[in-house]
């Protein structure tokens, strides 16, 4: 009987497009055809693309959706539509070089048929599942063992429930089985893969300029801002572990943090000779690291609660408690002052004169390095700071662009600066030049002197940025990378862009950047990965050359 029900199990998952896993083994395949050999090697990011047009064709249901018709089961693929007029019969392509190890017309029954293709990166051997299919238009299905190449058409969009779309999968299993559109388990941990973001990382990863990447824990990334330093370390938190990388994306170490430890905020801080780490926990803590992995001591606030923090600016550590009293301590630990109804800080700037933060309510403090407020002051929506290497901050309060110095006096640099962004990023390079993203342009970065000069200004050519950093990686190329996964580089003195790549990214993560100019290295840190790219190959140059 038990048989029994587990072939019944079986037949439903195939006429049902594989709503139901069985615990029993695929079926063998049906047909024999010789199989040909040597192909479906990818090595080069040209040798792969999304197997219809993304820009016509929208994704209505993302891998991992669950699906209330199949009981909340999470979607084992990606589904695609055509955005203008119906799906049915548009030819559906190979998205890499491949042999077939599945070809059935009817491998879904009334979902129709499966095209199966076994494609060989560099770390090992995925299978390419095209769902939903038919023979029509003269759109046949290859035959299985056959090879075909990139592009090449392995059958039409058919009309399954409930209507026609392309249900398209990446997987590491079952070459010859159709198998099922949706798990009760999370499709990852029986070796499906995301396939935008299969495609989008191997197009990065495939880069010349890509040196190496490391897996996260956190599928969203960390939380708070890494530490980048001067010798190539990266330090982090991630999933409530202390975690450093080396400059060649090696583990150096980590530590899982007490289950007790909400963390709520991550800084760097040197003290005396040594760096530490400091980890601010909601219930008041704040733990010390040095940053070599070694547990150093627990600084008790003497807080019931921290909301937010810790924050270093300059020589003062900053705490917000849950009754929105902002903190300040020196690099002792001891207390300096205070200021009540401090919202949640959204960004800050410091150097050795002079810290700044902006926080929600659209409010700016400024301190001095010991900690004394110096000013606070109401600010316009969507503005920003950055930190000059003269010791000053830049301000940009909406469309106008002041210099905050060193004695917390204001001084105008531009007025009527034209505003396209919400997320607009400041940088202020080693040669005083201010660079902004995303102000009198909308995808525009600009550079702007002192005195109020515009001196380039460059379109970045890449569209639907999303929340982008910029960095100074060396002496003469400034990197801009967003967190949709785009990196690119641009000369600092002509706003030239000189190159760029592309990896996963997603609008609900923050994008880091940091770079390792003794090694020429860029590390950029996005959703579930640490990544090194080579600084002169993506710019196509040495400095200075």
């Amino acid at each position: 009987m038990r048989r029994f029900w587990g072939l019944w199990v079986v037949f439903i998952a195939i006429i049902y497009g594989g709503a139901v896993v069985s615990a029993y083994a695929p079926p063998a395949p049906t047909q024999t055809s010789p199989y040909q050999q040597g192909c479906g090697i990818v090595d080069s990011p040209d040798d792969f693309d999304y197997p219809i047009d993304t820009t016509r064709f929208q994704l209505i249901n993302p891998f991992m959706r669950p699906n209330a018709r199949f009981e909340g089961q999470l979607h084992a693929g990606d589904d695609w539509v055509s955005i203008e007029g119906s799906s049915l019969g548009l030819p559906v392509r190979a998205f890499a070089p491949g042999r077939v190890t599945y070809s059935n017309p009817e491998g879904w029954g009334r979902d129709r048929g499966v095209v199966i293709v076994q494609h060989s990166f560099p770390t090992g051997t995925v299978y390419s599942v095209y769902g939903h299919m038919e023979e029509s238009g003269g759109y046949l299905f290859p035959a299985e063992g056959t090879c075909v190449n990139k592009g090449d058409i392995v059958g039409a969009i058919s009309d399954p429930r409930p209507a026609p779309h392309l249900h398209f999968e990446i997987r590491t299993m079952w070459p010859n089985y159709p198998g099922p559109g949706y798990w009760t388990v999370d499709p990852r941990l029986r070796g499906w893969l995301n396939p935008r973001q299969f495609i989008e990382n191997w197009r990065g990863w495939l880069n010349p300029a890509h040196r190496w990447h490391t897996t996260l824990i956190d599928e969203s990334g960390p939380r708070f801002d890494p530490i980048f330093r001067q010798d190539g370390m990266v330090l982090f938190v991630d999933d409530n572990q202390y975690r450093a990388y080396n400059n060649e994306g090696g583990r150096l170490w980590e530590y899982r943090l007490a289950d007790s430890i909400d963390v709520v905020g991550f800084a760097g801080l040197r003290d005396g000779d040594a760096q530490v780490a400091l980890i601010g926990a909601a219930d008041g803590r704040v733990q010390i690291w040095n940053q070599y992995g070694g547990f150093w001591e627990e600084w008790s606030t003497g807080l019931e609660s921290i909301a937010q923090g810790p924050f270093v600016l300059g020589q003062s550590i900053l705490l917000i408690d849950t009754d929105s009293t902002l903190h300040v301590y020196d690099v002792q630990r001891q207390p300096v002052a205070e200021s009540a109804g401090i919202s949640r800080i959204t960004t800050h700037a410091s150097t050795s004169q002079l810290a700044a933060l902006l926080t929600s309510s659209n409010e700016l403090l400024v301190f001095s390095p010991d900690g004394t407020l110096l000013e606070r002051a109401d600010v316009l929506p969507n503005s920003d700071l950055a930190a000059a290497p003269d010791g000053s901050i830049y301000l940009r309060n909406q469309g106008t662009l002041e210099i905050i110095t060193s004695d917390g006096t204001h001084m105008l640099v531009l007025e009527n600066l034209d505003i396209n962004r919400t997320d607009s990023a400041l940088l202020v390079t080693d040669s005083g030049l201010l660079v902004l993203w995303g102000v009198n342009g909308r995808d525009t970065l600009s550079a702007i002197s002192p005195n109020g000069k515009v001196v380039w200004t460059t379109e970045v050519g890449v569209e639907n940025l999303s929340h982008a950093r910029l960095l100074q990686a060396d002496a003469c190329t400034l990197v801009l990378a967003d967190q949709t996964g785009h990196v690119l580089t641009f000369d600092s003195q002509t706003g030239n862009l000189l190159g760029q790549v592309s990896v996963w990214g997603d609008y609900r993560n923050e994008v880091w950047i940091g770079s390792y100019p003794n090694e020429n290295l860029l590390q950029v840190m996005l959703s579930n990965q640490l990544l090194g790219f080579d600084i002169p190959v993506l710019s196509g140059r040495a400095c200075g050359s």
